[in-house]
């Protein structure tokens, strides 16, 4: 009996993250997460901010950070990545509503969410929507 009832528990564990990792293509989502946590909001200093929601065991997470690695360079000074591993910071991606990952959420400079992403996103993609959202001029 306690064997099945941990088989059933490990099931429901490996379900629920492969519901959470998904490859649908990119689109905002119109939620409004409540104030950032202190140690985001500490990082955000006056600079615009990506946050980017992911796992380790997640594929399209990984094909995700040489995208971000590249757009942390070309946005330097401009944008601010952050990485957020949903599993170590389950508060965090609950306080945003995240619910498929990866999940990049686009804050101003005072922490306010402009808009989301979901899914993989090539670099031509991630440019488009950093420009869309005026960050080049910030």
């Amino acid at each position: 009996m306690r064997t099945r009832t941990i088989l059933a528990a490990a099931a429901l564990v490996v379900v629920t993250a492969l519901a959470g990792c998904n490859s649908k293509s990119a689109g905002d989502d119109t939620a409004t997460p409540a104030a950032p946590t202190v140690e985001v909001a500490d990082s955000l200093s006056g600079v615009a901010t990506v946050l980017d929601f992911q796992a380790t065991w997640c594929g399209p997470c990984q094909q995700m950070k040489p995208v971000i690695a590249q757009a942390e360079k070309e946005w330097e000074g401009k944008v601010k990545f952050e990485a957020v591993d949903v599993d170590e910071n389950q508060s965090l991606a609950m306080q945003y509503g995240v619910q498929s990952i990866p999940c990049l959420v686009y804050l101003n400079a005072q922490g306010k969410e402009l808009a989301r992403t979901v899914g993989y996103m090539d670099y031509a993609e991630l440019n488009a929507k950093l420009l869309e959202l005026s960050y080049a001029g910030k």
